[in-house]
């Protein structure tokens, strides 16, 4: 499963398949903290997303420049050493991630003006300048459902980080050296 992970998460991202043991130990812990999501999800009743949703955004990934044509498509498959199977599950589970993210952790999850105008002020006004030099920033105001999306998005992932970590700490987890020479 940790080699089918790494193969998986190489093609996404378009990246050479490393199989050295710092990788093989990344891999491990995302599948630990994929594991203990499946479990919270499992005892929360959580509905996953279904089949034909994952067969869509399948969909859409094979019309990326990168997969243009059943061909090439099914070339990065074989060269990653990944099934088409692969790649809809890994789908499946981002979708159900995000989802379930939202889910449990959204209600909250609320910014306060303080935190939105931080964020303009820090990052989102400093990425503008550096990409528009020649052109007006936005106003706060301007830009405002941009700046929620993404102190809401950070803020999300900050809260399963959180629960994660605390998650694990309760969790006995056994790791077997010989797994990652």
């Amino acid at each position: 499963e940790m080699l089918r992970q790494m193969r998986v998460a190489a093609f996404f991202n378009g990246d050479a398949v490393n199989l050295d043991a710092a990788s093989k130990r990344q891999a491990a812990e995302r599948l630990i903290a994929q594991t203990l999501i499946r479990r919270e999800m499992d005892l929360s009743r959580y509905p996953a997303p279904n089949v034909p949703e994952a067969d869509a955004l399948l969909a859409t990934l094979r019309k990326e420049p990168r997969f243009a044509g059943q061909e090439k498509f099914a070339g990065e498959l074989a060269r990653y050493e990944v099934t088409e199977e692969d790649v809809r599950q890994q789908l499946l589970w981002q979708l159900t991630l995000l989802r379930f993210v939202e889910y449990r952790f959204r209600p909250a999850v609320a910014p306060t003006e303080q935190d939105l105008r931080s964020y303009y002020e820090k990052q989102f006004l400093p990425r503008w300048r550096k990409r528009n030099a020649s052109t007006p920033a936005p106003s706060f105001d301007d830009s405002l459902s941009e700046i929620e999306k993404a102190v809401t998005e950070r803020m999300l992932d900050d809260a399963l980080e959180r629960w994660l970590k605390q998650t694990r700490a309760q969790t006995r987890i056994h790791f077997r050296e010989e797994v990652f020479r």
